[in-house]
C-alpha cells in the first residue's frame, strides 16, 4: 500500500523532530496529532527544515541544534522555546523569519 502524502510528510516532521533530539513532551507541544492544524504545523515544520538545509548545507550541528540555541533575536530565548511557548502562532514566526534569513542570504 502507498502512503499519503501527509502521511509521508508526517513521517518526516516525526524524523526531523527525532533528529533534534527532543523529548516526548517537548514533540507532543509542537506537534499534538489531535488537532485540526496538525498539518499546518507539519508544513511549517517542513519549511523551518528546508530553510536551514539551505542556511546551513555543510553544518549538521547547526542544521539540526539550530532551535535549541538561544537568540538575541529572539530575547534569549530558543526558536523551540518559542514554538512551545507560543503553538502554531510561535512556529508561524520562526518559519517566516528563517524564510526571511533566507531570502536575505540569497540576495548577497
Amino acid at each position: 500500500m502507498t502512503e499519503t502524502p501527509e502521511a509521508l510528510s508526517l513521517k518526516a516532521v516525526t524524523h526531523l523532530l527525532d533528529k533534534w533530539q527532543l523529548s516526548p513532551e517537548q514533540k507532543t507541544g509542537i506537534l499534538p496529532l489531535e488537532q485540526d492544524d496538525t498539518y499546518e504545523r507539519v508544513a511549517l515544520l517542513l519549511s523551518i527544515h528546508r530553510s536551514l538545509r539551505l542556511l546551513y548545507p555543510h553544518n549538521p550541528e547547526l542544521l539540526y541544534g539550530w532551535p535549541m540555541m538561544q537568540s538575541k533575536e529572539h530575547d534569549g530565548l530558543s526558536p523551540l522555546d518559542i514554538m512551545l511557548d507560543e503553538g502554531l502562532a510561535g512556529i508561524r514566526m520562526i518559519a517566516s523569519s528563517l524564510e526571511h534569513s533566507l531570502e536575505h542570504s540569497l540576495q548577497r
